[in-house]
C-alpha cells in the first residue's frame, strides 16, 4: 500500500515540474509578444532653464511639456528601468529672444534612453518663445491678505507683525515696477480670540516675478474690547 501512495506521490511531482515549466514557457512566450508590440503614452517631462545670473525671463515659459509618444514596449521598459534624468534642458544663455521646436528638442532628448525608438507624435506646447530682460531687485513690504476674522467682541490690540516684514523681489524692471507689496495668503482661523503667531505663505507673484522666500512669520495680537467706566 506504501509503496502506491509513493508512487502516487512522485507522478504529481512530475506533473508539477512540468506545469512550472509550461507556465514558465508560457509568460515568457506572452511577455516576449507585449514587449514587441507598438504602444502610444502619454508623458509629461519637466523643463529646466539655464540662464546668466543676470537675467531673467520678461514672463515664465512653460515649465511641462506633455506629449504623447510611440514605440516598443522594450523602448519604454528601458526607458522606465534607466537612470538617466528625463528633464528636457534649455540654455537660454546664448540668445536674448528664443523660439524653439519643443518636437525637435524632445525628439533629441529621448535619445539617451533609447536610439530612435521613441517617436514623438504630439507635444504641448508645440513652440517655447521666451524673452530676456536684466534682473532688476526691488524691496517691498509684506501685507496681509485677506480679511482677518475676529470673534465678536474682540479686536487687534496693536498692528500685525510680520518678520520679516520686508522681502526682495526679482524680474525685469518693468514687471517688479508695478508692484509696491507682497501678500500672504489668507488667514484660516476663524473668529479668534487669542494672539495668533505662526508661520504664512505668501501668494504666488505675477508671471516673470520671483520672491527671495515663499514664506513669513506673522504674529497677530488679539485682545478682548472691555467696557470703561466714565468718571
Amino acid at each position: 500500500m506504501d509503496d502506491v501512495w509513493s508512487r502516487i506521490r512522485s507522478l504529481f511531482k512530475q506533473d508539477r515540474s512540468s506545469l512550472y515549466i509550461c507556465l514558465t514557457i508560457a509568460f515568457v512566450a506572452w511577455f516576449l509578444t507585449k514587449m514587441g508590440k507598438d504602444y502610444v503614452y502619454e508623458q509629461s517631462y519637466p523643463i529646466r532653464y539655464t540662464l546668466d545670473g543676470d537675467k531673467t525671463f520678461t514672463s515664465s515659459p512653460p515649465s511641462i511639456l506633455h506629449s504623447e509618444v510611440r514605440a516598443k514596449g522594450w523602448a519604454f521598459l528601458k526607458m522606465a528601468i534607466s537612470a538617466a534624468d528625463d528633464s528636457v534642458y534649455i540654455d537660454a544663455r546664448t540668445t536674448q529672444n528664443g523660439q524653439l521646436n519643443t518636437r525637435v528638442l524632445l525628439a533629441n532628448n529621448l535619445r539617451k534612453f533609447s536610439h530612435d525608438e521613441l517617436n514623438v507624435t504630439m507635444v504641448n506646447p508645440e513652440v517655447i518663445s521666451y524673452q530676456l530682460a536684466s534682473k532688476a531687485k526691488k524691496r517691498v513690504p509684506v501685507h496681509m491678505g485677506g480679511d482677518l476674522s475676529l470673534a465678536n467682541q474682540y479686536q487687534l490690540r496693536s498692528q500685525i507683525q510680520f518678520s520679516p516684514d520686508t522681502i526682495s523681489i526679482f524680474g525685469a524692471k518693468e514687471a517688479i515696477d508695478t508692484i509696491s507689496y507682497v501678500s500672504t495668503i489668507p488667514i484660516e482661523e476663524m473668529a479668534l480670540t487669542k494672539d495668533l503667531q505662526r508661520s504664512i505663505a505668501l501668494q504666488v507673484p505675477p508671471s516673470g516675478v520671483t520672491l527671495e522666500r515663499s514664506v513669513v512669520d506673522v504674529h497677530i495680537p488679539v485682545e478682548q474690547i472691555t467696557e470703561k467706566e466714565l468718571p
